[in-house]
C-alpha cells in the first residue's frame, strides 16, 4: 500500500505513541536547551534561569559569578596580554506579569516584551507564585456563537468579529470566582506569567527541529554553554566572558551593564533573528510574516546554519540597533569558511536588534561589537520555532573565533598609521 494513501482507522490513538527518530546527537543538545526552557524568566524575574546557568557555567568556567542586577558571568582566562571578548545571550524571554485581580476572580495582566494582542489572545497561561505555579486560560470569546456568523465554511466573518483584543481588554480565568479565591491560591499583582508551553521536537525529531516558549534566548544561552564544551580543556588567547544577560526584552539593560563593568576589547553576541515562516503567498508574503514584510525583508531562514549579522534596527521607543563591526564580521567569515561552519549572512533585519547594540556603547570608547543570530519561526508566540543544528553551528563558529584569535587579529577602524591597531583597545593613548 501506498503510504500516501494509507487512510487505515487507527481505532485506539491512545496507543500511537510516534516512534522517536531524534538524530542521536543533538539527544545531549536538548536536554541541555530544556534544563533552561522549563525555567520561567520573565524580564525582572531570571533567578532561576540564573541558579541554572551557574551550574551548567561551573564545570566549564574557570569561574562564574552573578552580580547584583541578575547577569551571570563565566569566565575563561586568557593569556595576560590577550584582549577580553564578552559574549552575551538573555537570560530573560517575553511574558507577562500580573497587574490586578478583579472582583469576580479574572486576572489582568501587562506586557512584558513586545507581545502583540493576537499572540497571547486565548493562550494557556502559568502564574508563578510562591505557592507554586497556577494555570490559567487567556479567555477568547465562545466560538460556537463566532463561528456561525462566518458563513456556512466560516470564511465570511464580519470584521468587528475577528478583531483580537488588545492586550487591556484580555483577562486570564484561573478559575476563582471572587478575588478572595484567586488570592488563595497565591496570586499577587506583580508576579510573572508565562505561556505554558514546554520544548518538544517539532514532527517526530528527524529534522532537528523543536518548538517552545522561550527559544528567544534561551537558545542563544544554549551557543553559548555548547561553545564552552568545545573550549574545555583547550588553551585560549583572549579571556572571555560568557554573559547571561538580564531584562533584554524590555531595553537591553543587563547587557549594557555588563558592559560598563567589562569594558572589553570586542563583544560577540548570540541572540534569535526573525525567520522565513509558512508557505509562499501569490504576493510574495509568508504566512505568518507581518503583513508589510515579505520575505525579501525577512533574510534569514531556518536550517541555514548561523546567521553572521551586518546590520539590525529596532524603532521600538526610540531608534537603536547595531551596524556590526567590519573587522569581527570578516574574520567570522573566513573562520567559517575555513572550518567548514555552515552560516549565512544576515544584510539587514529591520525589525529587531539585541543585546550588542546596548554593549557598543560601553566601555573605554565604546566595545566593537557584533551578532551572531539562530534564526527562530513565530517569534514571541508561544510555539517559537527553531532548528537545533543551527545553534550547533552558531556554537561552533563561536568557539572557533575564540580558539583561533590571536595578537595578530587587527581591529584597527581603518588602515592608517593614527589608527588604533591591534586586538586590544589602546586605552593609554587617550
Amino acid at each position: 500500500m501506498n503510504s500516501m494513501n494509507d487512510w487505515r482507522m487507527i481505532e485506539d490513538p491512545r496507543k500511537m505513541q510516534p516512534a522517536p527518530k531524534f538524530p542521536p546527537e543533538l539527544q545531549s543538545v536538548f536536554a541541555t536547551l530544556k534544563r533552561m526552557t522549563d525555567v520561567p524568566s520573565t524580564p525582572g524575574f531570571e533567578q532561576g534561569i540564573a541558579k541554572e546557568l551557574v551550574q551548567l557555567f561551573k564545570p566549564l568556567c574557570d569561574s562564574v559569578h552573578v552580580d547584583h542586577t541578575g547577569n551571570v558571568y563565566g569566565k575563561r582566562r586568557g593569556a595576560p596580554d590577550g584582549p577580553i571578548i564578552y559574549c552575551p545571550a538573555h537570560s530573560d524571554s517575553v511574558g507577562f506579569i500580573v497587574e490586578h485581580i478583579e472582583p469576580d476572580g479574572y486576572i489582568r495582566f501587562y506586557n512584558m516584551g513586545m507581545i502583540p494582542p493576537f499572540l497571547s489572545y486565548g493562550q494557556r497561561m502559568r502564574i508563578i507564585t510562591h505557592q507554586g505555579a497556577v494555570y490559567g486560560v487567556n479567555a477568547s470569546q465562545p466560538g460556537h456563537s463566532h463561528f456561525n456568523f462566518g458563513g456556512v465554511e466560516g470564511k465570511y466573518y464580519p470584521e468587528e468579529l475577528i478583531i483580537t483584543p488588545n492586550m487591556n481588554d484580555q483577562f486570564i480565568d484561573v478559575g476563582a470566582k471572587t478575588r478572595d479565591e484567586a488570592l488563595a491560591m497565591g496570586i499577587r499583582p506583580g508576579q510573572q506569567i508565562v505561556y505554558d508551553t514546554d520544548l518538544q521536537w517539532l514532527g517526530d525529531g528527524s529534522t532537528g527541529m523543536i518548538t517552545c516558549r522561550g527559544l528567544d534566548d534561551k537558545i542563544g544561552l544554549l551557543a553559548l554553554v555548547e561553545a564552552l564544551k568545545i573550549l574545555q580543556g583547550k588553551d585560549i588567547y583572549p579571556t572571555v566572558y560568557m554573559v547571561g544577560a538580564t531584562q533584554e526584552e524590555i531595553g537591553l539593560r543587563g547587557a549594557g551593564n555588563a558592559g560598563i563593568l567589562l569594558d572589553a576589547d570586542l563583544c560577540v553576541g548570540v541572540d534569535g533573528t526573525i525567520s522565513e515562516q509558512g508557505p509562499q503567498t501569490n504576493n510574495g508574503d509568508g504566512v505568518g510574516t507581518s503583513p508589510n514584510c515579505t520575505l525579501a525583508e525577512v533574510c534569514t531562514s531556518v536550517g541555514n546554519g548561523v546567521y553572521i549579522s551586518v546590520s539590525d534596527l529596532a524603532w521600538g521607543g526610540g531608534m537603536a540597533g547595531l551596524v556590526g563591526n567590519q573587522r569581527i564580521n570578516e574574520r567570522l567569515i573566513k573562520v567559517a569558511q575555513a572550518q567548514g561552519i555552515k552560516y549565512a549572512v544576515e544584510g539587514n533585519m529591520q525589525y529587531v536588534t539585541s543585546d550588542p547594540a546596548a554593549v557598543q556603547h560601553t566601555g573605554a570608547g565604546g566595545t566593537p561589537s557584533v551578532t551572531l543570530k539562530v534564526p527562530t519561526r513565530y517569534t514571541h508566540s508561544s510555539i517559537e520555532v527553531c532548528n537545533l543544528y543551527d545553534a550547533v553551528e552558531t556554537a561552533k563558529l563561536l568557539a572557533a573565533f575564540i580558539e583561533t584569535l590571536d595578537d595578530q587579529f587587527n581591529l584597527a577602524f581603518v588602515d592608517i598609521p593614527e589608527a588604533d591597531h591591534g586586538p586590544r583597545k589602546n586605552r593609554a593613548r587617550y
